[in-house]
């Protein structure tokens, strides 16, 4: 694989690509001839960010419009995009760095192809790098876990486990204290009742009278007091002793927790580093001993200073963490002014930023005013939150309303000093406008925030938030949302699925609530995708072999289940295994679960022979006396296109003789001697013309005038490319959209790899886009 890539990054454009093997051997192109197609074909969401500006670089070399529009492609949610985010991120800071101007005098056109939001994020990440957000999410976790094994880790095992015996010996200790004072009570509540019964007994002996004597006066009051007494301890009511020992308990408690985790950065900072394995065993066990006596140490010093602890230390702590972040927080603004005032290709970007922003939010306001709600944007729900991670790092906020809000627009900012008019036009971009236009779109944040939930409008919600939200929405509006759920299954509302891609849907089947919002939201998505036209006569064959293990998988499965499920009959509902046998399954199952789970159970080989899947659909065709109109278009192989063998003329694999007999009585020299003949002779060019050639014969010979189409559609980071740019009947598309079906839904053949790219790019949204610089 390593070799693939190396030799990738010296392509140019040419008409004989190079050649090499895939990961099975095979051979196979390393390039399509053309840098754009390749970006288009080999980026995929799990490409790393180094190898998509390589070929970034090479694509902008070749023809820099067509780059810049497959760039904003890779981030488009809606039309023909690809929703590959982190992608968009990697190469909108490569234009930031080569090309600038290019960059921020398109941010305007963001909003088409994805959101806003998009926009706050690349300034964000300039600031705290690339990959700042994995970078986080790993400290995150080893700050809450630490590494396995590393000093964090362990130190954080022995305190759990210390921390569990005291929590024992408390428990047991309680339960013994809570029998003694069970037992003490028990003995009082006897006692008051022998008096009670006592004072009974008198008052019956003695004769009547009016009043009663001192004595029993006093009597009542005694057995009041014991009484209150008795209830007092049970309770341990406000003011109680047993009150205040629980209110110091809690206050330890507090301050033990504080203290942990402050000497738990002073003690452990930079220290969590993955342990490597030393050649000498006695070095790595005098280290683990020193490590494990340092670990008690530390933590022996952590329980002195626990045990020492004080009111006054928690409240100083509290001071000290506070002064610690008002600190960080300046020196990001500084940070922050400093790249404004050193760096003009930074500012630049800014303030186009600033001026979208600006600019919308201001029309929006005027929409909002004139009662024209429906044209308002989502400009305020992306605008950053004043004093939230983007407004902190990048002043964001601050530019914003220094545009709403500009000095001469009011008498007043202009006797302002530049502080004071900051924190005023601040406070009025959230007052003023960012809270009303948020309450006016009905964000379900606003509603989940104030605690509304019961008017909360589930129709209004997103797609995104409501995979993110249902739990919530279950928990704290469990009968609202289960009959809204019940009416989107009915068909008397709607629920919003499409900027879901069909996988993630898929892989929330697990959830809590079983699926139910999953089965909801895919069967939305199948309704949004057939109204645009129907996939006449296609069919998938899908790749779940070993090498696609993971996300590939599942996104193959989904875009599997997909295609048959937009299919026309008499191909709707079927797949193709993919083998050196195909065979044609009919999906069972009634629900999205059933369906996907029979994919993955079907039985799969680890080769494909395209010979054989063309033999096994005329087959099909012919025993199922089907016309010219009802045989299959277009076959879609979702593969990472790492084949053992396509082609059904060259049947061996290098490194493999003829025949069994040949392997048993030649040599190994011998066989790296044929070998290497079989790979000068080889031209994979000609193999294809030659199969494609075959299967129109075939096709022939059973009335079929027209060879299906192959959409190869590649699902994982690889160098390995089955045809080349200029294929007849062929396309090359990649990615974990299902966006870039609408290219195959309307009538029409494919011509060839780049007339489909040319459609992928030809919407008018991306006529907006410019080269500048």
């Amino acid at each position: 694989m390593d070799t693939l890539i190396s030799q990738t990054h010296n392509l140019t454009v040419s008409n004989n690509p190079p050649m090499g093997l895939t990961e099975n051997l095979s051979p196979t192109y390393l390039s399509t001839g053309n840098p754009c197609l390749d970006f288009f074909f080999h980026v995929v969401p799990n490409t790393p960010s180094s190898q998509l500006t390589q070929r970034l670089s090479l694509a902008w070399t070749h023809d820099p419009l067509m780059t810049l529009k497959l760039v904003f492609n890779l981030r488009g949610v809606r039309g023909t995009g690809k929703s590959d985010k982190e992608g968009f991120y990697a190469a909108a800071l490569w234009l930031h760095h080569h090309h600038p101007n290019t960059l921020a005098l398109n941010v305007g056109a963001v909003a088409d192809f994805g959101y806003l939001k998009d926009l706050p994020e690349i300034l964000y990440r300039l600031h705290e790098g690339f990959d700042v957000r994995s970078v986080n999410k790993n400290e995150w976790g080893v700050r809450k876990k630490g590494i396995r094994g590393s000093k964090r880790w362990k130190a954080r095992k022995l305190r759990r486990e210390r921390e569990r015996e005291q929590i024992l010996e408390m428990i047991a200790k309680e339960k013994e204290e809570k029998k003694k004072e069970k037992e003490k009570a028990k003995k009082e509540k006897a006692a008051a009742a022998a008096l009670e019964r006592a004072m009974k007994e008198e008052e019956e002996e003695k004769p009547a009278r009016r009043g009663r004597t001192e004595k029993d006066i006093n009597r009542v009051i005694l057995f009041k007091e014991k009484c209150k007494d008795w209830e007092f301890r049970k309770r341990g009511k406000k003011g109680s002793k047993k009150w205040k020992v629980r209110r110091q308990r809690r206050q330890k408690d507090m301050m033990k927790r504080e203290i942990e985790s402050i000497v738990e950065d002073d003690n452990f900072e930079d220290q969590v580093v993955f342990e490597i394995e030393s050649d000498d065993d006695d070095d790595d066990d005098e280290e683990e001993e020193e490590e494990e006596e340092e670990e008690e140490e530390d933590f022996e010093e952590v329980v002195v200073k626990l045990e020492s602890a004080t009111e006054e230390d928690y409240v100083d702590q509290k001071e000290k963490a506070r002064r610690l972040r008002k600190e960080k927080v300046k020196n990001r603004a500084n940070r922050a002014l400093e790249r404004y005032n050193d760096d003009p290709r930074y500012r630049f970007l800014y303030d186009c930023v600033c001026d979208v922003f600006a600019e919308t939010l201001k029309r929006d306001l005027q929409h909002m005013r004139s009662g024209n709600c429906n044209r308002i944007s989502l400009a305020a729900k992306w605008c950053p939150s004043l004093d939230s991670s983007y407004d902190k790092v990048t002043l964001l906020c601050q530019g914003i309303a220094r545009r709403v809000f500009p000095v001469d627009s009011d008498a007043e900012f202009e006797r302002l000093e530049e502080a004071n008019y900051l924190y005023k036009v601040r406070d009025k971009l959230r007052k003023e406008v960012l809270v009303p236009l948020r309450r006016t779109l009905e964000l379900p944040e606003v509603f989940m925030s104030a605690k509304k939930w019961d008017s909360l409008p589930y129709n209004r919600v997103p797609s995104v938030a409501m995979m993110n939200y249902k739990d919530l929405f279950g928990k704290h509006d469990n009968e609202r949302f289960i009959e809204y759920l019940m009416d989107v299954r009915s068909g008397k509302a709607k629920i919003a699925a499409g900027a879901l891609l069909p996988h993630e849907i898929i892989s929330a089947l697990d959830d809590e609530d079983g699926g139910t919002v999953a089965e909801l939201q895919w069967s939305r998505m199948v309704e949004d995708v057939s109204k645009k036209g129907k996939l006449t006569n296609c069919i998938a064959v899908c790749d779940v072999s070993e090498s696609m293990s993971g996300t590939p998988m599942e996104v193959c499965v989904a875009l599997g289940l997909l295609v048959s499920e937009l299919s026309e009959e008499p191909w709707k509902g079927k797949v193709i295994t993919f083998s050196a046998n195909p065979e044609l399954h009919i999906i069972e199952g009634e629900t999205l679960e059933s369906k996907t789970q029979f994919i993955r159970n079907m039985d799969w080989g680890y080769n494909t022979n395209f010979q054989k899947v063309f033999d096994r659909i005329l087959k099909v065709a012919v025993e199922g006396r089907l016309t010219e109109d009802q045989m299959i278009k277009k076959v879609f192989v979702f593969s990472d296109m790492e084949f053992d063998n396509a082609s059904g003329i060259y049947q061996r694999e290098y490194g493999s003789s003829s025949s069994s007999e040949t392997d048993e009585e030649t040599d190994d020299e011998e066989v790296e001697k044929i070998n290497d003949k079989e790979k000068e002779e080889f031209d994979p060019k000609e193999e294809w013309k030659t199969d494609y050639e075959v299967i129109q014969r075939k096709f022939k010979e059973k009335g079929y005038n027209k060879v299906p189409e192959i959409v190869f559609w590649n699902l994982r980071n690889s160098s390995s490319t089955p045809v080349i740019a200029k294929q007849l009947g062929v396309a090359l598309v990649s990615g974990f959209s299902k966006n870039l079906l609408k290219l195959f839904l309307k009538e029409g053949g494919i011509v060839n790899p780049e007339h489909v790219l040319g459609l992928a790019v030809g919407g008018e949204e991306y006529k907006k886009l410019a080269v500048y610089d």
